[in-house]
């Protein structure tokens, strides 16, 4: 869960996330929380630049001289936005450098790329998605620039789920290669495609062959 908002140059942010069988109740493993501010220092219509930090409570592995969890770390805010009429990109450094972007973001056909990387174990850690879609309707139509169709690769994974053994390190992980099409109309986002290359990794070192397959996602979004 993100929660972000401002106000003027003012950012604020708060971060939950809990990937886990037992979310909270299985301890500081299966959980993450951070609160986060932030302060536009460039403010111009081609160029943003938001700088700032905060605190984040978790198992970050950090430990003290006994052995034991430290679960309270700084982390540093980083947002760069830059505009143009045939580039869109967004760098963002909070927990992870985060990088995204769009070529020819006015045209009805544009490309767009996600790229991030939460750790740095091997090739499969840099998580990307890169899409060539298709807009129907331009902004200056009156329905607006809602909807569009794409196709696209991805190397994405389920994250680390944490299993709530108390005082084990219990972690399991999904990686998967694949090919996708999908369909956005704002609100709602429909993905199918075909997973390949696909494994589990548990406890970080443990890797077993998941193999490759058909898949399907519905992602809905409800303002407030």
């Amino acid at each position: 869960m993100l929660l972000d908002g401002e106000k003027g140059r003012h950012q604020y942010l708060g971060i939950f996330k809990s990937e886990s069988d037992q979310p909270v109740s299985g301890g500081i493993n299966t959980y993450q929380t951070a609160a986060v501010y932030g302060y536009e220092v460039i403010d111009k219509p081609d160029l943003s630049l938001v700088l700032g930090g905060g605190i984040a409570v978790g198992n970050f592995g950090v430990e003290t001289s006994d052995g034991e969890n430290w679960p309270l770390i700084p982390v540093p805010l980083v947002r760069v936005n830059y505009h143009t009429d045939w580039l869109d990109t967004r760098f963002e450094f909070l927990t992870s450098p985060t990088l995204s972007f769009t070529m020819a973001p006015k045209s009805r056909m544009r490309l767009n790329g996600d790229f991030r990387m939460d750790q740095s174990r091997d090739s499969r850690d840099l998580i990307y998605e890169v899409a060539l879609e298709y807009r129907p309707y331009s902004e200056q139509d009156k329905r607006g620039d809602f909807a569009g169709v794409s196709i696209g690769v991805k190397n994405d994974n389920y994250g680390a789920f944490n299993l709530g053994n108390e005082g084990e390190d219990e972690t399991l992980e999904v990686h998967y290669n694949s090919i996708f099409a999908a369909v956005d109309v704002s609100v709602l986002k429909i993905t199918a495609g075909y997973a390949f290359d696909g494994r589990a990794l548990y406890r970080e070192t443990q890797k077993q062959d998941l193999g490759e397959g058909l898949f399907l996602s519905v992602q809905a979004m409800c303002p407030f």
